[in-house]
């Protein structure tokens, strides 16, 4: 088996454990695409692949780490065609120079309540959500529709700024790959360990974690391998990325026994 179909069959076993663990900022992709610095094998550039990259972000980091993933698998020889609602950022860290085509849907803007009515409000909001909701999924099974009608070889998932987790994995038949920037930290948010605000750092959501020590150890092994590899001086290789890969799936079996 050549090495780049090692890598796929690597990304879809992160696909299977997506399902059952919160995989977040495992920065797979970063050793992958945009870090990797060995020469790719004649197996690799044999296999040319043509690339559905559907999301629904906003403008962040989220965005740009898209954007320089985006560059380099062109870069590389992969066709990259880009699916969005209108309602992502479509001009910051635009990747039309780099994508062969881009499908953007239309979405209508939802209608907010502009003052607040005594007692109701909550439920307006709430019903307001809902179909926003509902308008959500019917977008993203008509752009699974198309996609699967394209023939791609694989499906590149980005979050969705409504729902985080996207509806599109729920209606795709084709091979597809998620990438979720932010679960583990969202995990700890609804367990209510922390609050959100503005200027959190990872340190702040490691500290958080301290009365979970299964699930802070999987948090400290993303935490230290992203911030060696992204802000340091270490080489992200295929062995950083496995070791990785392994520490946090033993630690989060651990979590779960908590």
């Amino acid at each position: 088996m050549s090495l780049f179909l090692k890598l796929i069959h690597l990304l879809r076993q992160i696909v299977r454990l997506a399902h059952t663990v919160p995989v977040v900022e495992l920065l797979y992709l970063h050793v992958l695409f945009l870090y990797w610095d060995a020469k790719p094998s004649s197996g690799y550039e044999a296999l040319i692949m043509r690339l559905a990259l559907f999301h629904n972000l906003p403008s962040g980091g989220a965005k740009r780490h898209t954007y320089e993933q985006v560059r380099e698998l062109t870069r590389r020889g992969h066709e990259v065609v880009e699916f969005a609602p209108s309602s992502a950022e479509l001009a910051y860290c635009s990747l039309a120079p780099y994508v062969s085509q881009q499908r953007i849907f239309d979405v209508a803007p939802g209608s907010q309540l502009q003052s607040r009515i005594p007692l109701l409000t909550p439920y307006v909001h709430a019903v307001q959500g809902i179909k926003i909701l509902r308008r959500t999924e019917r977008l993203n099974q008509q752009v699974a529709k198309e996609i699967d009608q394209g023939n791609f070889d694989l499906v590149f998932v980005k979050d969705c700024q409504i729902t985080m987790n996207p509806y599109i994995l729920r209606y795709l038949t084709s091979p597809a790959v998620f990438q979720c920037h932010h679960g583990v930290r969202h995990r700890l948010e609804r367990a209510g360990a922390i609050r959100f605000r503005k200027g959190l750092t990872n340190r702040d959501y490691l500290r958080a974690a301290r009365p979970h020590p299964g699930f802070r150890s999987g948090l400290n092994v993303i935490v230290g391998h992203f911030e060696e590899t992204h802000f340091g001086r270490r080489a992200a290789t295929p062995e950083r990325f496995e070791a990785c890969l392994d520490r946090f799936r033993r630690s989060m079996s651990d979590a779960r026994t908590e």
